[in-house]
């Protein structure tokens, strides 16, 4: 089967992305992190673990910044639907993967 997007980490990045989107405590989002690379770790002994704890210091480095400016109440809206959106979008690539690629 053809997963090539989840080789690539987009969809782990995508989640992190709305973890914190929707935690503002640096405390929760550190438990809530650990727990699901804990988690990750253990079932997906994978070399990608590195390389998302670098993009994960920056995401928060810019969502702290974004989250500071007038500009974060004004577009928090329209960032969760286009999250949501790119959320949807993997998904289905996943899926037409899993259901379209031949057996064999």
């Amino acid at each position: 089967m053809n997963f090539q997007l989840s080789r690539t980490g987009y969809d782990r990045l995508l989640f992190l992305l709305g973890v914190i989107f929707f935690l503002y405590r640096l405390k929760d989002i550190g438990v809530y992190v650990t727990l699901f690379a804990i988690g990750h770790s253990t079932t997906l002994l994978v070399g990608v673990e590195i390389g998302q704890l670098l993009a994960l210091g920056a995401i928060l480095i810019a969502m702290s910044y974004w989250r500071r400016t007038e500009s974060f109440g004004r577009h928090a809206y329209a960032g969760n639907v286009v999250l949501m959106s790119a959320g949807f979008m993997l998904m289905g690539y996943q899926f037409a993967g899993y259901f379209l690629t031949p057996i064999g």
